[in-house]
């Protein structure tokens, strides 16, 4: 029996389940190549799937490209996040891990999922992270966390580094 016979005489319906995922940013690191993705996840209905809105994975391109998932302590202390959502809101606050005091409002504009905080005093919505780290150090050590993104109302380029 196939799978869409089964999804029939279930009654399921494949789009009341399907999530649109796409990146909303992306943590890099001076260190390599890899990336830490942030995806945004609409629900057939448009918004913000309801199960899991946002996911977090490596996209290890220093080697073949291919996904991995965040380990525990990554999770922890480095590039995992709180979600909350205030009573009645269609936005979700996202706190990182690594840079709680920047909050960034997760929401559905134009049925694409959106990040946006302040970027050098200005709305934007958030394209990437960057992280310089020292490479004289031996243990992980920060220099700069560099925040890029475009300005909300006009689209234009916005950068703001952040020295701990």
């Amino acid at each position: 029996m196939s799978i869409a016979v089964v999804v029939s005489l279930l009654g399921w319906s494949s789009s009341a389940h399907a999530k649109n995922c796409v990146t909303l940013f992306t943590i890099a690191r001076s260190t390599n190549a890899n990336v830490v993705h942030y995806d945004g996840c609409v629900d057939a209905r448009g918004g913000l799937g309801a199960s899991e809105p946002v996911t977090a994975y490596w996209r290890m391109h220093a080697e073949r490209g291919q996904r991995e998932e965040l380990t525990w302590f990554e999770r922890q202390f480095a590039y995992g996040f709180d979600l909350s959502r205030r009573a009645g809101a269609t936005a979700l606050r996202l706190s990182l891990a690594a840079l709680p005091e920047r909050p960034a409002s997760i929401h559905v504009e134009t049925s694409r999922p959106r990040a946006t905080l302040t970027i050098a005093g200005r709305r934007a919505i958030l394209h990437q992270i960057f992280v310089q780290m020292d490479p004289r150090s031996t243990l992980p050590s920060v220099l700069y966390v560099e925040l890029r993104g475009a300005d909300a109302r006009t689209g234009r380029s916005v950068r703001e580094r952040i020295e701990p």
